[in-house]
């Protein structure tokens, strides 16, 4: 999974967790009265707005279009592989000791298949 698409679905479940977090009896607490009520619909208020922000600048920012820079205006349709190449790529690995202390390096070529692709949007 992505980062983006970690920041995404923390968006959308950071008001649901804070809904589930009121029906526990120490949280709940903290909201007696009519303060802690507008208190609880504040704090509400500011996930939901927090969310909003993360699910429209990471979703939002990735389908921009590119002419009159509309959020969410891009889909996806079509994707073409161009060319398919085997590459390696050599890696330094440390050897370390029981303390964490490093002790030696060695290098190892890690095989793989570099795909270029087009996206038609």
């Amino acid at each position: 999974m992505s980062i983006l698409n970690s920041f995404k679905w923390f968006g959308i479940l950071l008001p649901v967790l804070h809904v589930l977090f009121l029906f526990s009896s120490d949280y709940r607490s903290h909201y007696s009265g009519v303060f802690g009520v507008l208190g609880w619909i504040a704090a509400e208020l500011f996930f939901l707005f927090i969310s909003f922000c993360l699910i429209y600048f990471v979703v939002g920012k990735k389908s921009k279009c590119p002419a009159c820079k509309k959020p969410f205006a891009l889909k996806q349709t079509n994707q073409e592989v161009i060319s398919k190449e085997n590459v390696s790529v050599l890696v330094e690995n440390k050897t370390r000791n029981r303390n964490g202390e490093v002790t030696g390096t060695t290098e190892q070529y890690v095989p793989g298949i570099r795909t270029k692709s087009s996206r038609r949007e």
